[in-house]
């Protein structure tokens, strides 16, 4: 069963719709299992604040 994570600043549901099953049919892809397959694959949105995250010892939101 394979897991995909994303961890990114929150985006809107439509696009992480898209994400997923864009992720799913390449996962599925590279790793030839057959399309009934599908119900194996996870993806994980793990969403992100701006003051959650820093580069450079500076908070996104600061920027």
């Amino acid at each position: 069963m394979p897991i995909i994570r994303v961890s990114a600043f929150k985006r809107p549901v439509e696009k992480k719709r898209e994400l997923a099953k864009a992720l799913t049919e390449t996962l599925m892809r590279v790793y030839e299992m057959p399309s009934e397959s599908a119900g194996e694959v996870y993806v994980i949105f793990d969403d992100k604040f701006r003051e959650e995250w820093a580069k450079a010892g500076v908070l996104y939101c600061d920027r």
